[in-house]
């Protein structure tokens, strides 16, 4: 079982593999394993307990608009990464992309949108400015 806090942006940049992405939306879902430790005294609450143990893990999206000489990054790309949100907050950590959207809506000629999926690689780490 996992524990688990979602962080979420708009108005702020990725930066992937030395590229800043600007983004219309990012989020990263960070969480930590939790060892049950349930046993009969519990069955009384109809709750069950935990400790926390285990290994931690983020994951996430990004999404923006592909402009004139944008790179879509390839599936499986590990790389640093920093998400920065508009508060000045940034998470820095290496991530690997799993899987990416472009949408193309003809109609009205809309920008063309990429969503890119990733998992984290290692830990991340959180800085308030």
């Amino acid at each position: 079982m996992a524990s688990a806090n979602t962080v979420s942006g708009k108005d702020g940049t990725v930066t992937f593999n030395s590229l800043t992405v600007p983004c219309t939306q990012w989020d990263m879902t960070i969480e930590h394993d939790v060892k049950n430790t349930t046993d009969s005294d519990d069955a009384a609450t109809g709750w069950e307990s935990n400790i926390p143990g285990g290994f931690s893990r983020f994951s996430g999206t990004f999404e923006g608009f592909l402009q004139d000489g944008t790179v879509i990054p390839a599936i499986g790309t590990d790389a640093a990464a920093t998400f920065l949100a508009e508060t000045g907050i940034t998470f820095a950590g290496n991530i690997i992309i799993t899987s990416i959207q472009v949408t193309n809506q003809v109609h009205g000629g809309d920008a063309v949108k990429i969503v890119c999926n990733y998992t984290g690689n290692g830990a991340m780490t959180e800085t308030n400015v």
